[in-house]
């Protein structure tokens, strides 16, 4: 729970975290898995502080880009970490997608697939403790998704 909290992310909804926690906390799953799944089932709460009018306005990777930086991470003990060439990359379009959104007055959403969500979070969080990494399976149906930005391999 405390990486939830690190991540600005409500606790409120306690229940359903533990109750998801039992149901994927089996030998077979680590606890990041398990982390994720817990967020798949608060994503309402995820989302909540970042909706206007049940729109969350965020950024989003291009496929190509993200199957690159899906493919260029290292599995360590401390977790997973980005090659450099590909930290570089994605810190400068972090830093450039946060600079559009606050000019916008809009707070800092990424929209980043499951699979390395917390990954990403990792490298955004410090750039800036503000950001918010959201994945798509975090959202629920009925919140739309207004994409105000796209990352790309090429947006340095």
């Amino acid at each position: 729970m405390l990486e939830l909290l690190d991540e600005n992310v409500s606790i409120q909804n306690i229940i359903t975290i533990l109750e998801t926690m039992t149901d994927f906390g089996s030998d077979k799953h680590n606890f990041d898995v398990i982390l994720e799944n817990v967020r798949v089932a608060i994503g309402r709460d995820i989302c909540f502080p970042y909706l206007c009018d049940k729109t969350l306005k965020a950024v989003s990777f291009e496929y190509s880009f993200e199957k690159l930086i899906n493919i260029n991470f290292i599995d360590t003990e401390e977790g997973k970490i980005l090659n450099d060439t590909y930290l570089k990359i994605v810190q400068a379009n972090i830093i450039n997608a946060v600079s559009i959104l606050k000019e916008k007055n809009i707070k800092p959403v990424l929209i980043y697939g499951q699979l390395n969500r917390k990954l990403i979070w990792n490298i955004a969080s410090k750039q800036d403790r503000e950001i918010s990494v959201i994945s798509i399976a975090e959202i629920p149906n009925d919140i739309n998704v207004e994409f105000i930005f796209e990352m790309k391999n090429d947006a340095i």
